[in-house]
């Protein structure tokens, strides 16, 4: 019986050590809480997402792999394992022309959905695709749209069966500017309806999202002598304008929107009025009633600031990530937690000499998880000082749209192939940008994305190891 539990000791003291050379492995090229993913060219991050099963998804454009790089942009995807930070598999994809990533979403399976702009496939000028990649990295379907126009495809959201979400705008068709677009598909691709949107004035959409049956929307409309004011577009499930609500009217730009478990609504975006002539990051709350709860601005180096991407947490905390100019003259990025109250609880950038801009922004378990780009690899997470001003502009109606019939989706076939099985600095364009994850604690210390430490894992290996030890003593 002894010498039984002590063959199961030396196994487990085995397990450990294999355990422990594994996770040495994995985290080979990764320094702290920072990651980066690059190659000989440059590569750029712009979107980020939690799945279902814990994993992270990223997204962005590269310079570095596919066709014809690194004279022509290819899109790429890495998916990485949110227990470790190791990567499970990265690929790219595109045509013999430009090919970009501007959002990604995950469903209930761990599919992933991607939209971006491509003039691979394009019917003249710029045109939107979509893919849908499934959990092994394998591409399920692939559509395109587009016209004599440029199209941008700027966001993707699911609801609660799998339908997909697309908006974004065209350029050109009216006399002013852009029109908005939005179309349904399901789960195959298969269009359900296709709508543009338009006033004759300018107008873009940047981000929607889907709660109990509604498509909210966020972006920007332009007039008065190019002035502009961020709109709030809100659509029922079958593409009807359920609510169209414009804030403030002072240069103010919508960029990123999410919702808490209540249908409170929270905008991050930008505005050159509420501080300065420079533009400021602005973020604000709007009940579930449409009134506006609490309107901050947040000006770093009393440079120009823009906010990106915003995420909501279960207890109604507020994260936000976008980038402003330094007083050295780069960019830094710019991560905050807000308060459900509009408090601002703790402020960081990340900071190297070069350039550096953070677009998307998740959160998996306690991290928070950021995605941008930089062309230095010395940054660090700094505390720094800055300004935050309270204010109280109004929400209004919009003017009504006229709708017309939107878009039909054509199969396109991608080329894809595979890249990135692993990362060292080595490998980096030191002197060009690179995709960088940050990855920031609760209280917004740098965090490693393993969700359990290696000192974690010594203490319960060597826990298992004693108990089975006092059992073959008994």
């Amino acid at each position: 019986m002894r010498v039984s539990a002590l063959v199961s000791t030396l196994i487990v003291a085995l397990m450990f050590f294999t355990i422990l050379g594994a996770i040495t492995f994995t985290l080979h090229g990764i320094s702290n809480s920072t990651y980066w993913w690059g190659g000989s060219s440059n590569d750029y991050g712009y979107a980020i997402a939690a799945d279902v099963f814990g994993d992270i998804v990223i997204a962005g454009t590269t310079y570095s792999f596919g066709i014809n790089a690194p004279t022509s942009s290819n899109a790429f995807i890495a998916k990485i394992d949110g227990t470790t930070g190791s990567i499970l598999w990265s690929i790219w994809f595109g045509g013999s022309g430009e090919d970009t990533v501007n959002d990604i979403v995950t469903d209930g399976y761990g599919n992933i959905y991607v939209i971006g702009n491509t003039t691979s496939y394009s019917n003249g000028g710029w045109d939107g695709y979509i893919l849908k990649i499934d959990t092994n990295g394998q591409v399920l379907w692939s559509r395109h749209w587009g016209s004599g126009y440029d199209e941008s495809a700027e966001a993707v959201t699911i609801d609660n069966t799998d339908n997909v979400y697309v908006t974004g705008y065209v350029k050109g068709p009216t006399l002013y500017g852009n029109d908005i677009y939005v179309f349904k598909t399901d789960s195959d691709g298969n269009v359900l309806w296709s709508k543009l949107y338009r006033t004759g004035a300018n107008e873009v959409i940047y981000d929607i999202v889907f709660s109990n049956g509604i498509l909210y929307a966020v972006g920007y409309r332009e007039y008065q002598q190019s002035s502009t004011r961020c709109i709030i577009l809100k659509l029922f499930s079958n593409g009807t304008v359920s609510e169209n609500k414009y804030v403030g009217g002072h240069s103010e730009v919508g960029k990123g929107i999410a919702l808490d478990s209540n249908g409170n609504i929270y905008v991050i975006g930008s505005s050159t009025y509420y501080t300065s002539a420079l533009s400021d990051i602005i973020v604000f709350k709007i009940s579930s009633t449409s009134a506006l709860e609490w309107f901050i601005s947040l000006d770093y180096s009393l440079n120009n600031d823009f906010g990106e991407s915003i995420v909501v947490d279960g207890s109604g905390n507020i994260y936000v990530v976008g980038y402003g100019v330094s007083s050295q003259g780069n960019s830094d990025i710019i991560i905050v937690k807000i308060g459900n109250a509009g408090n601002v609880e703790w402020f960081r950038t990340w900071s190297s000499s070069g350039v550096d801009k953070g677009f998307d922004i998740d959160l998996l378990n306690d991290n928070v998880l950021t995605l941008g780009f930089s062309n230095n690899l010395a940054g660090t997470v700094e505390y720094p000082s800055f300004e935050t001003g309270s204010h109280q502009p109004s929400v209004n109606e919009e003017e009504p749209f006229t709708i017309a019939t939107g878009y039909g989706l054509e199969t396109i076939q991608v080329t894809k192939g595979t890249n990135w099985d692993t990362i060292s600095e080595e490998e980096l364009e030191l002197l060009g940008f690179n995709a960088v994850l940050l990855s920031l604690g609760g209280t917004g210390e740098p965090k490693p994305i393993p969700e359990f430490s290696l000192l974690t894992l010594i203490i319960v290996m060597l826990v298992i190891i004693l108990m089975m030890s006092a059992n073959s003593l008994r």
